[in-house]
């Protein structure tokens, strides 16, 4: 029997190359509790993009059915993310006041005071996302945590806006609705990734995220605790393997099969270049190439992803503030041989490979929709209010339920 549960959060990664699924249980505490996953490819996004929207609706409802199979629950709300390619982070300030009257701050107050945080006007092509508070002042004393309960005339708040494109985030809600479920939130992909692969300490001193994927390679730059800066090159890990497809004039399968055979970063690092065979299209005859001849197209393209990176981050003025290093993830280069030396020597950065702990079953695909369980599950303090529903109830009164179930979990998103 299949039931939908209040204190369980799903997070579906929707990438250029994949969509995964995550399923836990999350305490009081935020402990999480894991239950099922699910991993399926996915055509239908470029740059961040989705092109094909039926496509990757058909992602993401196999991928959520295949989690929910595991978990044996059903599931009518998830959490999504959503990229740099498409966003971006706006400092902000709100403030609300109580006539001069002291009152005890209720959780309505700090949504008030989240939305004036994000009252000012955008370009007619982009929309609100999210807010992100960093730290709330009551009564000019700051650095507070949680409001609620407090007593105080004047509530502000340091706040950053996440900002979206239209086409890219309204595409995405499209996406998940037509694949049958709502969306609960939307969560910045690089918070939710840096949750479960960076620590506390590395937020903290200034450290550099980089999220290396399918179709395009998302950097975020954390220090103070908080994310400052987020964006994406359009480039990764499918663009090498078109680069094969070009050079070596062979079919995309044979393409990717020569990538993950060979996965060496730089020449340099060859053994034994010796000669293999591969099939080119339209061509019944075999042909013999060298080893190098596969990993100079690899080569090159990294060369150009962390050129790029280099360029991006010190136009950005952030690359001097990042004390803790840089962190590689995500599928498109991170199997590589050398592939972090190679960012050491471009970026001239001490750079680690990262190896987070994992529930048993879960790969490095799962990073991104894990994560945005345990933001989501940390921010909320397990407090849902979404009561348990079994499969007798009509489809009607499970969205009024998860309707209601996700105003008030943003309520306790912006209290927490």
């Amino acid at each position: 029997m299949f039931c939908l549960y209040d204190d369980v959060i799903v997070g579906v990664d929707i990438g250029s190359s994949k969509v995964s699924t995550v399923i836990a249980k999350a305490n009081r505490n935020g402990q999480m509790e894991f239950m099922g996953s699910g991993l399926v490819p996915c055509t239908g996004i470029k740059k961040g993009l989705i092109v094909d929207l039926e496509s990757v609706s058909k992602a993401i409802r196999a991928s959520v059915s295949m989690a929910e199979k595991v978990a044996n629950i059903r599931v009518g709300a998830v959490y999504i993310g959503l990229s740099g390619f498409h966003s971006m982070l706006i400092p902000s300030h709100g403030k609300i006041s109580f006539d001069g009257n002291m009152k005890e701050i209720t959780a309505e107050d700090v949504g008030r005071v989240l939305k004036d945080a994000k009252d000012f006007e955008i370009p007619y092509d982009k929309q609100f996302v999210d807010v992100i508070p960093h730290q709330y002042i009551i009564d000019g004393y700051d650095e507070i945590v949680d409001p609620a309960g407090m007593m105080g005339a004047i509530v502000e708040v340091d706040a950053d806006v996440v900002i979206g494109s239209s086409i890219a985030t309204q595409s995405l809600l499209k996406s998940v609705e037509r694949a049958g479920y709502q969306v609960a939130g939307i969560i910045i992909e690089a918070i939710a990734t840096g949750e479960v692969t960076l620590s506390e300490e590395e937020k903290e001193l200034g450290v550099l995220l980089v999220d290396i994927g399918g179709g395009k390679t998302d950097y975020a730059f954390f220090k103070g605790g908080r994310i400052k800066y987020y964006d994406s090159i359009p480039i990764g890990g499918e663009h090498i393997t078109n680069d094969m497809v070009i050079g070596l004039k062979v079919s995309y399968n044979e393409a990717d099969r020569l990538k993950k055979q060979f996965p060496i970063a730089q020449k340099a690092l060859i053994n034994n270049d010796q000669s293999i065979t591969i099939y080119p299209i339209g061509d019944s005859d075999q042909r013999l190439i060298k080893i190098s001849d596969v990993v100079e197209i690899i080569e090159a393209r990294i060369d150009e992803i962390f050129t790029m990176l280099n360029d991006k981050i010190t136009e950005a003025g952030i690359k001097e503030e990042i004390s803790a290093g840089v962190v590689l993830v995500g599928q498109g280069i991170y199997h590589m041989v050398g592939a972090k030396e190679f960012a050491q020597e471009k970026l001239g950065l001490s750079t680690r490979l990262v190896n987070p702990k994992l529930p048993a079953g879960l790969k490095l695909s799962y990073v991104t929709s894990l994560g945005i369980i345990k933001y989501v599950a940390g921010m909320s303090l397990g407090e849902r209010d979404v009561e348990i529903l079994n499969k007798d109830r009509t489809n009607e009164e499970v969205t009024s339920k998860v309707e209601e179930g996700i105003i008030t979990k943003f309520i306790n998103f912006w209290k927490k």
